[in-house]
């Protein structure tokens, strides 16, 4: 019975190990970016440009274009430094030289409140507070 015990606790700190590392990136930030257009009719758009490595960005880093002096980008990772650019574009596919970067860092993300003990509950086994306290 106590090895059946043990083997539960083990399955429970491995269970919580294991989402706690699958977790271990996480993403949710969204940032909008705004820009002023420049003053020349030929501009049709602007392709937009992100990366976490320091400029320059490549064609690689581009995601995606718009027609909009803005654009909101979704679920970049949490604690995480970005460099953002913009060019634009006419009709024939003629590109700018790329704007001034910008650095912002996304917010850390907030994590859940961690129960150590219950009033009146049995406390966890020592290996389980463990884990929560260092986490």
């Amino acid at each position: 019975m106590k090895r059946s015990r043990k083997l539960s606790w083990t399955l429970v700190i491995l269970t919580i190990w294991l989402v706690m590392f699958a977790w271990g990136v996480s993403y949710g930030a969204d940032v909008t970016l705004t820009w002023e257009a420049p003053d020349d009719s030929r501009i049709t758009g602007y392709d937009v440009y992100v990366s976490i490595t320091e400029p320059p960005l490549t064609e690689a880093d581009c995601i995606g274009s718009t027609t909009e002096t803005s654009m909101e980008i979704n679920n970049l990772p949490s604690d995480t430094g970005h460099y953002f650019g913009a060019k634009s574009h006419d009709a024939d596919g003629n590109q700018s030289v790329m704007s001034d970067y910008i650095h912002y860092t996304t917010a850390p993300e907030v994590g859940p409140p961690v129960i150590i003990e219950i009033p009146g509950r049995i406390k966890p086994p020592f290996g389980l507070w463990l884990i929560f306290n260092l986490f």
